[in-house]
């Protein structure tokens, strides 16, 4: 691979943890507070002795007798069987949420047709299939690599033999399952798609070489959308064509028909997004594709972002914007929210606070959601931070 890839790994695990227990919300001397150190755990009643903040213990086996019945009211469950709720009885002001970032699951869809085998660029002899083997899985360098143990990847290649005169259409390949991990399998499957066939001097999978996108698109999406496993998906379409389509293989004027098929990717919840291997797709044409797979309209004049490379570095370049800027606004919390009130927390991102309803939701008692602008501003590429601070009545803590 010419030149060596960089890559701005994404924030994931844990965003924020602190816990902070006092009546004004501030810590006092008796080190009741966020940041103890003494074992003891602000929520629990009934520990430590007559001190400054501290809870006085009883005061006669009778008062301790009560208190005993007072704690058995803490092993009671809500009908979901979680502890109900706790009433805010002015010993705890707030807690700041550990919340989870979600996972990107990354489908990357692969043009196998004849034209593949071409120069990616005047300036780069290297043939379209090897840029994209080197950008994406080059062994030391390669995104996919880098970050396969935080994100899932999985692969397909798509072409078609003369269209459905040719018998199936699309031809979907070698599809790997997106999973972490599946690096090595992705190179395999180049391997027997790729390399063995330009080694036999024939054409890459032994088919002929169209270009049916919209058909393809909307086949693998189906596939992957029924893949329940509560990560935010999106396809990457590599492809260095105009689209042609499985009625009309040639020539190439299957647009309204790729148009079509991420129209529908992005309809069952797949952000899609477009690369152009080479200089042979039109700016129109993947500015279209772009808008549509984003959810914008096809002329919107904001338009969504396209990818067009003529060398192995600005295809690497592209895969790894495209990787690192498709973050998941969706948050998983450590806690049970009474959802009811959760606009009654302050989410902050990089400080700011964030409305509720305008620029984050509750999608669950333990899930969160960044919206509108401030899920764009997470997807910018750039390091963020996400905070979560909800009243000790409205988060309850786990564990």
């Amino acid at each position: 691979m010419r030149g060596k890839v960089g890559f701005l790994c994404g924030f994931g695990g844990a965003i924020a943890l602190a816990i902070g227990c006092s009546a004004s919300g501030s810590q006092d001397d008796s080190g009741i507070g966020s940041g103890r150190d003494d074992g003891i755990d602000p929520f629990e009643t009934g520990t430590g002795g007559n001190g400054s903040g501290g809870t006085a213990g009883p005061e006669s086996l009778d008062d301790e007798r009560a208190l005993d019945d007072d704690d058995d009211t803490l092993d009671e469950t809500n009908e979901d069987g979680l502890p109900p709720i706790m009433e805010d009885d002015g010993s705890c002001a707030e807690v700041t949420a550990e919340i989870q970032q979600g996972v990107a699951s990354i489908l990357l869809l692969v043009d196998q047709s004849a034209s593949m085998t071409s120069a990616i660029g005047p300036g780069d002899p290297l043939r379209r299939w090897e840029a994209v083997y080197d950008a994406l899985l080059e062994p030391t360098t390669g995104v996919v690599g880098l970050v396969q143990d935080s994100t899932k990847f999985g692969m397909t290649f798509y072409s078609s033999n003369g269209g459905s005169a040719g018998g199936a259409c699309p031809v979907l390949v070698d599809a790997v399952p997106p999973d972490f991990g599946t690096r090595d399998a992705m190179d395999l499957a180049f391997d027997r798609n790729f390399d063995d066939a330009m080694i036999d001097g024939q054409i890459p999978g032994g088919n002929g070489g169209d270009t049916p996108t919209g058909e393809s698109l909307a086949a693998v999406a189906q596939v992957f959308a029924a893949i329940d496993d509560g990560t935010s998906k999106a396809i990457v379409l590599a492809t260095d064509g105009e689209p042609d389509s499985c009625l009309v293989p040639n020539p190439q004027n299957g647009q309204q028909e790729a148009l079509n098929g991420a129209a529908a990717t992005y309809d069952l919840g797949i952000r899609m997004f477009i690369v152009s291997v080479g200089n042979e797709v039109s700016d129109t044409h993947l500015q279209q594709m772009a808008n549509v797979g984003s959810g914008k309209g096809i002329l919107d004049p904001e338009g969504a972002p396209f990818y067009k490379a003529t060398d192995v570095a600005a295809l690497a370049e592209a895969f790894e914007t495209i990787i690192t800027t498709f973050v998941p606004c969706d948050f998983s919390i450590d806690g049970v929210l009474d959802v009811e009130e959760a606009c009654r927390g302050t989410v902050k991102l990089d400080g700011v606070d964030l409305n509720c309803g305008e620029d984050w939701e509750v999608t669950s008692p333990s899930e969160m959601r960044l919206i509108g602008t401030a899920c764009d501003s997470l997807q910018d590429g750039q390091p963020h931070d996400v905070t979560a601070t909800f009243p000790c009545e409205v988060l309850r803590p786990i564990g």
